[in-house]
């Protein structure tokens, strides 16, 4: 989200609308009722989770309420790892590669993940977590890890 959305939001610069039922020329009827002209649309759909090439049954749940230890390792399954799967208040890429870091020092033996049990107890929501502040959100895998 842009540093302007919220000002501009209260401003009235940008209006919120709820789903599209229609559209016919340049108006757009709402599924409130209401009915506007536009020029253009802009359709922001956001962002679905979704892992279509693992089922349901190995995930161990829906994608969408997929939670991760450290926002990397599934709980269950002990080689099973996302990278970039969060939301950041930064670059992604320096993020990922730590993430990677964490998975490669977990799968040459240097760094042994807890139990699943501790591994489902401390997991967090990917769809439900606010976006992570990098610096802060690396520094305990990086301790957890004994470094990367």
């Amino acid at each position: 989200m842009s540093l302007d959305f919220i000002e501009a939001l209260r401003a009235g610069r940008i209006q919120v609308h709820p789903g599209i039922q229609q559209i016919v020329g340049d108006r757009v009827l709402f599924t409130d009722g209401t009915a506007l002209s536009f020029d253009a649309i802009l359709y922001a759909t956001g962002y679905q989770l979704d892992f279509p090439y693992l089922s349901e049954e190995a995930l161990g749940c829906e994608a969408p309420t997929l939670s991760l230890y450290q926002q990397i390792a599934h709980p269950a399954h002990d080689t099973l790892f996302f990278v970039g799967c969060l939301r950041v208040g930064c670059s992604m890429w320096p993020v990922a590669e730590q993430q990677a870091r964490w998975i490669a020092k977990t799968l040459s033996g240097k760094f042994t993940l807890p139990p699943p049990s501790e591994r489902a107890r401390r997991a967090r929501s990917l769809a439900g977590s606010l976006p992570v502040m990098c610096n802060f959100y690396i520094e305990q895998p990086r301790r957890e890890a004994g470094g990367l």
